[in-house]
């Protein structure tokens, strides 16, 4: 269809592809005091976000998704999530899912040092009387 100036036709599709390519450039995933941090940086855009998806194999198998809802981008330009489910002295495989295209990136692995048994002090007064 060619159109003259001043017609217009707001049904035509032009082809233009919204950019979805996203490259993840850096993930981590560090245990440290009983929890997982992991954080990550990507190139490209995802407008809603990333899944964090857990598993304890390299495989997936039995996955669980973390993340009821999807992490968004955090002020500095980097995703962060903290796995406070951890376990001490479990390791675990983790992986972002692009909640646009359902692409998957990972794995990375992390496993929850285990730690000295917590001691816990009293320290009762003694109270004299006169």
């Amino acid at each position: 269809m060619t159109l003259v100036s001043g017609e217009t036709n707001n049904t035509l599709d032009f082809g233009y592809v919204y950019p979805t390519a996203v490259t993840v450039q850096r993930f981590d995933a560090v245990a440290e005091s009983g929890v997982v941090m992991l954080s990550w940086q990507i190139e490209g855009f995802a407008p809603q976000g990333f899944h964090v998806w857990r598993a304890d194999n390299v495989k997936g198998l039995q996955a669980e998704k973390l993340t009821p809802a999807p992490v968004t981008l955090a002020e500095n330009g980097v995703y962060q999530y903290v796995d406070k489910r951890a376990v001490p002295g479990q390791s675990y495989w983790y992986w972002l899912e692009d909640v646009q295209d359902g692409q998957r990136y990972g794995p990375r692995s992390a496993t929850v040092p285990t730690g000295p048994a917590m001691q816990v002090r009293a320290f009762m007064p003694v109270v004299t009387g006169k």
